[in-house]
């Protein structure tokens, strides 16, 4: 497993014959500033299983999970008696402005960044804004897949044990590159001249290790099934997730 104290030890021999970072700069920082850029490339190991989201009543919103990066499928628990529509925070707005009545078996959401609650703590995690605002407990939850998000490590000197990124094993040894071409490319310069970290990085994505890596991720489920979405399934909207079977196409006449 890479840990922050193996990912320093890499960024710190990767500094040989540079310039030291300034003072200012801290590797933890690097390592942290290197994972972010890293787990925004759409692996597919950020994908988490689908977490329950029950609704509380009286609140129109559900914080998500620390690591939230990108919503990927939405459900409701019962989804033959309950359902829900994302849409965007304009229409959640014009939705609560209106004195229209619907059922609560139905919800619109949209994902949104709540503000930070003072200078001296960081944004708290996205979370889902609803219409309608629950009035009764609600029967049933909703059921959110997404794409995990870097989540920031530790110094380990303050802690009992290291903090471990998370990534999968297969993906270590590019984010080691990763976090070694932040670090080389904020030093500012080698002894061959100036290197800046779009350089570093631009070698990472054209190099071996990044090709692979993109093969490996590719290829953890080879068979996805039945194509869905196509031209024999416009009828149906967009959400709604069918097989081929449910819509058959028969011959000419």
């Amino acid at each position: 497993m890479l840990t922050f104290d193996k990912l320093e030890s890499h960024m710190k021999r990767s500094l040989e014959g540079a310039t030291i970072l300034d003072e200012g700069i801290t590797l933890l920082e690097v390592a942290n500033f290197a994972g972010r850029w890293f787990m925004g490339h759409p692996w597919e190991f950020r994908e988490r299983p689908a977490i329950r989201l029950t609704p509380l009543v009286g609140v129109d919103h559900i914080f998500l999970p620390d690591d939230f990066g990108n919503q990927t499928t939405y459900q409701m628990s019962d989804g033959l008696n309950f359902g829900i529509t994302f849409t965007t925070l304009q229409q959640i707005s014009h939705l609560r402005a209106t004195t229209v009545v619907v059922s609560q078996n139905y919800y619109w959401a949209a994902v949104a960044q709540p503000s930070q609650p003072n200078q001296n703590q960081p944004m708290p995690p996205p979370r889902l804004e609803l219409w309608p605002t629950p009035s009764a407990t609600p029967q049933a939850d909703l059921v959110i897949g997404y794409k995990a998000k870097w989540v920031d490590l530790t110094d380990s000197d303050n802690a009992e044990t290291p903090d471990v990124c998370n990534i999968p094993d297969y993906a270590e040894m590019a984010m080691i590159q990763c976090a070694r071409a932040f670090a080389v490319g904020w030093a500012g310069r080698l002894s061959d001249g100036e290197v800046d970290v779009e350089t570093q990085l631009q070698k990472l994505v054209n190099g071996m290790v990044w090709r692979m890596l993109l093969d490996t991720d590719g290829s953890v489920q080879t068979d996805y099934g039945i194509m869905m979405g196509g031209a024999i399934q416009t009828r149906y909207p967009s959400h709604t997730w069918r097989s081929a079977s449910a819509s058959p196409v028969s011959n000419p006449s």
